[in-house]
């Protein structure tokens, strides 16, 4: 995934705004998860 990003970065001159749209996107992504796992355990556990 890394290296992908790393290619696009050195071919297209939009590639660091494409970046840091993805980079944020994954990062909602990452918190929705976790949010969702932590609600989960929570529910099990009551």
């Amino acid at each position: 995934m890394m290296l992908f990003i790393n290619a696009d970065m050195s071919s297209f001159p939009h590639a660091k705004l494409l970046g840091t749209i993805s980079g944020s996107f994954a990062a909602i992504m990452l918190a929705a998860f976790w949010n969702l796992k932590l609600r989960m355990k929570r529910e099990k556990s009551s």
